[in-house]
This record gives C-alpha cells, sequence and structure tokens, in this order.
C-alpha cells in the first residue's frame, strides 16, 4: 500500500492540466495552450555554446561538490552585489535542481512539525504543498485585488508559532511586486517577531514600466540573517528544462539544506552547472525578453479590458494575466474551474483555473505566447463569455 503521507498532497495542477492539454493536441485538437509558466523564447546562444563545450571538450561528467561547483557560487555571489547589493560568499550559497527543490530543502530545514507559515493567496499552490510536506501548517492571507501584500496585511497572521513567511515577487500568479517601504516594513516585522523568509525572486527580471528589483535581504544585515533568496536562470533565460535553482543564506541553514540534499539528489547537473556560469556574461537576452512581454500585456490588457464582464488586473512582471470572471460564473459555469474547462471544450483555449491559485472567480493566462496565438486567444474568449452572456 501507498504511505498515507502521500494522499495528503495534491498534484501540480498546472502539470496535470498540461498532460490533458497535450492528450488533446495528440488526437489532432488545435489547442493554444496558455497553462505552463516557462518562456517561449530558446535560450541564450552563449548558453548552448557553453552545454555543448562543457560536454564535448570540457567532460564535465561527474559528480559535483553537493552545493554546486564554486565557479558558479562564485558567479552567483557576484551578481547579488552587482544588482541586488547583497554580499554572500559561497559558503553562503547552494545549487538546487531547479528553485522548486530549494525551496522544498529550505521549509525542510526550517520547519518543524505544527510550525506555521505565512503566505498569501492567490500564489502558486506548491508552495502549500511544500509547507504539509514539511508538517508545517499554512497560514494564508487571502489579498483582494489589486493582490499588493502590505505588511498590515501580515500582522494579524503572526502567532508564537510563526516560523516563515514566504514572499513571491513578481507574484505566480498575479504578477504584482512589492515596493521597497513595504518591503522595509515587512523586514521590520521579521525582526520584530523573530521569523525567518523565505523570498522567491525568480521573476525578478521580468518587470515592467522600469519598476527596479529590491531583494529584501538587501535591507539589512538583520534581516539578510534571516532570509533565504531563491533563484535561478529558468525563467530569465528561459532554460525551465534544464533545471538549475540556487538559495542565498546563512551559512549555518546553506550547510543544514547541503546536508539534506547529499541524501536525496546530491549535487545538480555537473555539465548544466558549468554552462550556466556563461549565463552571468548575457546581459540582453533577459531585456528583450521582457520589451516583448510588456508588449504582450499591453495588448492583452487594453483588448480582453474591453470584454464585457472581465476584471483585468495590470501586473508589474512576470509573463502572466490574472482575470477575474465572477460575473460570468452561472448554474453551468458555477466556478472557474468549470469556467476554464468550458473555455477549453468551446474554444480550445487553455488556461489555469483560480482554484489552482487557491483564489476562486479568476483564471491564469500565461503569455508566454506569439502575439499571433494572443490575438486568436482574445477573439475566442470575447467568443466564449458573448455566448454565456446571450
Amino acid at each position: 500500500m501507498i504511505a498515507n503521507r502521500i494522499s495528503q498532497f495534491l498534484p501540480s495542477p498546472t502539470l496535470s492540466l498540461n498532460a490533458t492539454i497535450k492528450k488533446m493536441q495528440s488526437e489532432g485538437q488545435e489547442v493554444i495552450n496558455l497553462t505552463a509558466g516557462e518562456p517561449d523564447f530558446q535560450p541564450p546562444q552563449i548558453l548552448k555554446e557553453a552545454l555543448v563545450k562543457a560536454v564535448q571538450e570540457e567532460n564535465h561528467h561527474h559528480y559535483t561538490p553537493v552545493s554546486g561547483i564554486v565557479e558558479l557560487r562564485q558567479a552567483i555571489a557576484q551578481k547579488y552585489k552587482q544588482e541586488n547589493d547583497i554580499e554572500y560568499t559561497p559558503e553562503e550559497i547552494i545549487v538546487g535542481t531547479g528553485a522548486k527543490q530549494v525551496l522544498h530543502n529550505t521549509l525542510l530545514s526550517l520547519v518543524n512539525p505544527s510550525e506555521e507559515v505565512i503566505v498569501h493567496t492567490p500564489i502558486w499552490s506548491t508552495y502549500i504543498e511544500q509547507i504539509k510536506i514539511a508538517q508545517g501548517i499554512p497560514v494564508l492571507i487571502d489579498l483582494k485585488p489589486p493582490f499588493q501584500l502590505r505588511a498590515e496585511d501580515i500582522l494579524p497572521k503572526i502567532s508564537s508559532k510563526t516560523k516563515v513567511l514566504i514572499l513571491n515577487y513578481p507574484c505566480n500568479p498575479t504578477g504584482m511586486t512589492i515596493d521597497t517601504p513595504e518591503l522595509e516594513k515587512i523586514a521590520g516585522l521579521a525582526i520584530k517577531h523573530n521569523f525567518w523568509i523565505i523570498s522567491d525572486e525568480i521573476y525578478e527580471k521580468i518587470l515592467f514600466d522600469r519598476r527596479k528589483h529590491t531583494s529584501i535581504a538587501s535591507l539589512g544585515l538583520d534581516t539578510k540573517n534571516r532570509t533565504l533568496t531563491v533563484s535561478g536562470l529558468s525563467k530569465s533565460h528561459a532554460i525551465t528544462g534544464w533545471r538549475l535553482g540556487w538559495g542565498c543564506g546563512p551559512k549555518q541553514l546553506i550547510e543544514a539544506m547541503t546536508n539534506l540534499q547529499s541524501q536525496t539528489t546530491s549535487g545538480a547537473s555537473s555539465i548544466i552547472q558549468q554552462a550556466a556560469i556563461s549565463a552571468f556574461l548575457d546581459t540582453e537576452s533577459s531585456i528583450r525578453m521582457t520589451q516583448a512581454y510588456q508588449e504582450r500585456r499591453d495588448f492583452l490588457v487594453r483588448e480582453l479590458s474591453q470584454i464585457k464582464d472581465l476584471d483585468v488586473f495590470t501586473p508589474h512582471g512576470t509573463f502572466y494575466l490574472f482575470v477575474g470572471i465572477s460575473k460570468l460564473l452561472n448554474s453551468k459555469y458555477p466556478n472557474s474551474a468549470a469556467w476554464c474547462q468550458g473555455l477549453l471544450e468551446k474554444q480550445r483555449v487553455a488556461v489555469v483555473p483560480g482554484e489552482s491559485f487557491l483564489a476562486e472567480g479568476y483564471f491564469r493566462l500565461s503569455f508566454a505566447a506569439s502575439i499571433s496565438d494572443l490575438q486568436k486567444t482574445v477573439k475566442r474568449i470575447q467568443h466564449f463569455c458573448s455566448s454565456i452572456n446571450s
């Protein structure tokens, strides 16, 4: 029999939905798939060439240190010094098999059974499942539009059992970020009430309207010493399938995470780590991608806002649009899951229902897709909404 602990966890909703879509496509159905959280661009040429070189010329085919090769950790440290104004040593950095693994290892290393982890919703549901794996208790902040987290939202959720606050900014699924003054207030709460911050900044490079990213760990030594910053190259350099992420934080925490990782996956792929060093020489790719995403965002916000009863919220970053559909729910489509299923069946457009982010009455649309597909999407959503209203 399967262990009881497995029954309490839910599978990744976006991965499950993608499996359904791929099946439809394999049957010859034309589906516009706007569910996946990955860029539609190719990795920079410098990364591809570095990967081939690591395999064919440099023969990096063997085990690496569990926490990652020192050259890569040095490159990550240099990135944070130059771009984020944070001083990390290589000993304060761990490289993992994707940012998701780093998050998992962080929670397992910090959270004891029955300790509380504060998370706001709408949010990527993996955080909730990983808290449960660590036997922690998720404490949810239910944000309302425009979905911007404030210190005053956090304060009522703090208790004597609070161990960790999870931040994700810019946020999946809403695309909203947190401005520096608010981050300073949040950091003040962590110091006053003595809890950790896990700051997932995987989308930091994808910010629009000339916004600048502030890492909360840069706001002072007291904040840095209780923060684990998580990031990677998956979104900024279009290498989601390479499975490489990192965490930066206090040496004691990094050592604990390294011990844990040594008994699970060991080090990340040797050739991927070696190739990834070259990404820090590439300063243009993420800028070009972000410019393209902003053009797509502006198109979608403009066009979808004209559709009756859709509530469209303009994201600060990421490549997601979070759209309210509560006015379009009825007896046939009583919730966002049913509504999105109807959109898929009737118009062959796949989006992720809000339930996947603990937010009923919304859907998430990824605009990491061609402008042609996005133009078709607008027309199909318009047709679907019209059929509901008629």
